[in-house]
């Protein structure tokens, strides 16, 4: 078949088999093939393609190591829900058109590759439900239109990065369900400079769940105005649930859930200090009766400094039996 299409778009179908490679394609052509039932490899066509939607199909293989050389000019690419394996190839951080990466749903595994340093085209990458593994890459890029990073149910581990402060457009952040460890980062929330945008200050939805987080929740995160949805449960993150600001509206109590060391509303775990008295008196019991005592001794103790000055009027027995007042305290 030797055609040569300006756009191609078959999709919401249930065309089968495979995709023959012998399309040829005008200058910034999009294809369509979302949802159907297509097989085999993930095709590789000419260089005038921009747009590339192949997602819900049942592709399986890898992704081809060189897709960011034989399609450079590629800006969207979905191929989410198949079942392709392997690593992402190096040669997609090489696109630097590419605005739209979605590659969730599949069984990839291996790093995140980096992406080029001068990068700032990246709009969405959602690379949820795979089995990608390693950190987020650590990099000097400045990501300033990313918006969208979804990386969830994952095996990405170590702390999370001071890079994606750089990430100063973000409405969605997805962590979920991963290995990461570490606190939560106090520069959410934060602004770089007093005049400069906020990190994350237009963040809308923040999803860092099912991790290994320890720590308190930082007070800059109420500066967060825009947030509605936050899910931070299942960690080991404790203290108290911040009251003010953005996180008045934040109050249901699943979102909080599953952090052990966590109280106040809208979680009905109470403050620690602020509690039932255990059977037998336990350590806060002990510091409150103490301060009761210490409060009768120093009454008393003011009693015996007034009587040494009226010590003609004090005889023995009177200062004995203050003694056994005093050491009855003790």
């Amino acid at each position: 078949m030797d055609l040569q299409l300006d756009k191609l778009d078959i999709a919401y179908n249930q065309l089968s088999g495979r995709v023959p490679n012998s399309f040829r394609f005008n200058k910034e052509c999009t294809i369509e093939l979302t949802t159907n039932r297509f097989q085999g490899p993930l095709p590789l066509w000419s260089s005038n393609i921009t747009m590339l939607y192949l997602g819900d199909n049942q592709f399986s293989g890898p992704i081809p190591p060189n897709i960011g050389e034989v399609m450079p000019l590629l800006s969207d690419l979905d191929v989410a829900d198949n079942s392709l394996s392997g690593s992402i190839p190096l040669s997609i951080g090489n696109l630097t058109g590419l605005m739209t990466l979605v590659i969730s749903n599949n069984e990839l595994s291996g790093q995140i590759p980096y992406f080029r340093e001068n990068k700032q085209s990246m709009y969405i990458v959602d690379m949820s439900n795979n089995s990608l593994s390693g950190t987020i890459p650590t990099t000097k890029s400045y990501l300033s239109f990313l918006q969208f990073l979804v990386l969830s149910s994952n095996k990405l581990s170590c702390e999370i990065p001071s890079s994606l402060k750089n990430y100063t457009n973000m409405f969605s952040l997805d962590l979920g369900d991963n290995i990461f460890i570490g606190k939560l980062p106090a520069w959410i929330g934060e602004s770089q400079t007093p005049s400069s945008i906020g990190n994350f200050e237009w963040i809308e939805t923040l999803d860092i769940s099912m991790n290994q987080i320890s720590g308190p929740i930082p007070l800059s995160m109420t500066c967060l105005t825009f947030m509605n949805h936050l899910n931070l449960s299942y960690n080991n993150l404790s203290g108290k649930i911040p009251t003010t600001n953005q996180f008045l509206t934040l109050d249901d109590p699943s979102i909080y859930q599953g952090n052990a060391g966590l109280y106040g509303r809208p979680l009905s775990t109470e403050c620690p200090d602020n509690g039932q008295r255990k059977p037998g008196g336990d350590e806060e019991d002990r510091d409150g009766d103490g301060g009761g005592k210490l409060e009768k001794l120093g009454f008393i103790i003011s009693i015996v400094i007034f009587c040494g000055v009226l010590g003609s009027l004090w005889d023995f027995d009177h200062q004995e039996v203050l003694e056994d007042c005093i050491f009855s305290l003790c």
